[in-house]
């Protein structure tokens, strides 16, 4: 069962997307599929996100989700459909994009402060003999400043909290100036509180004109906080805003025959 619910309109602005120029999208997929080892990882996948929304790819573990973002990062080829990121190929559009990858993707064994993680945003910025130039050190303060980080900047980030780590490694997305930021459970191991400011402060760097999609394989209570979901299980399920997106028979589709309490804890209904 595939494609249940709405998609958005997949409409250009002067010209068509296929030619690689402008268009109201800032992702889009059409008809996407990955194989591994010869078997379907990605099938048909088709969906769209605007330019300036907050977006969660919610979907079961090993349902595909880091895949996606590897396949839009240009990491992972596709072998069928197209894949444009602000109407460009993935490979082409690097530079639009900030890939935040699973908190066990990150090697810990480096001693570095918050200062240091960020300042390696800056790596395009540096100089042949590897010190920064000029304004470094400010773009560097005002990106932890924007995510409430800059009195941590000297803390080692092996010692901070999961919240403060995914703060600072957003600070260093916006160093990089990418326009579009990955995260990859970007929520794991942080708790309720600091997932509330989290999904805040990314609401104000959407209102900024940034396009923020988090993979997630539960939302808890933040679903109504996104302005949209993408259900995805190896194709894409359903799309839309959560309310609506959210039907029993997708989250059937998605995490098998007993979804029910998924539906109420995402949805932020609770028993009185």
């Amino acid at each position: 069962m595939k494609n249940q619910g709405q998609f958005p309109e997949l409409d250009v602005e002067d010209h068509c997307l296929k030619c690689g120029i402008n268009c109201i999208c800032a992702i889009r997929a059409v008809g996407a599929c990955v194989e591994f080892n010869g078997n379907l990882v990605l099938d048909d996948v088709t969906f769209s996100v605007g330019k300036g929304i907050l977006s969660a790819l919610v979907g079961p573990n090993a349902g595909g989700k880091s895949t996606l973002f590897n396949a839009i990062a240009g990491i992972q080829d596709i072998v069928h459909g197209s894949i444009f990121v602000n109407g460009l190929s993935p490979k082409d559009s690097k530079g639009s994009i900030s890939y935040i990858p699973q908190r066990e993707n990150v090697n810990w064994r480096f001693s570095l402060t918050a200062q240091e993680v960020v300042d390696l945003g800056l790596v395009k910025n540096k100089s042949l003999l590897g010190f920064s130039r000029k304004g470094s050190l400010e773009k560097v303060r005002s990106a932890l400043e924007r995510v409430d980080m800059w009195n941590y900047k000297d803390q080692l980030i092996s010692e901070m909290s999961g919240g403060q780590r995914q703060r600072v490694f957003i600070a260093r997305a916006l160093c990089q100036e990418a326009n579009i930021l990955l995260l990859d459970e970007a929520f794991s191991g942080v708790d309720v509180a600091s997932q509330f400011g989290l999904i805040d402060m990314l609401r104000e760097l959407k209102d900024q004109g940034k396009t923020i999609v988090i993979a997630t394989h539960d939302l808890n209570t933040l679903a109504d906080r996104f302005d949209e979901v993408i259900c995805l299980n190896r194709h894409v399920c359903a799309q839309g805003s959560p309310d609506t997106a959210f039907t029993p028979a997708v989250l059937e589709e998605l995490y098998g025959p007993h979804p029910g309490m998924f539906l109420s804890h995402s949805l932020g209904h609770h028993d009185d």
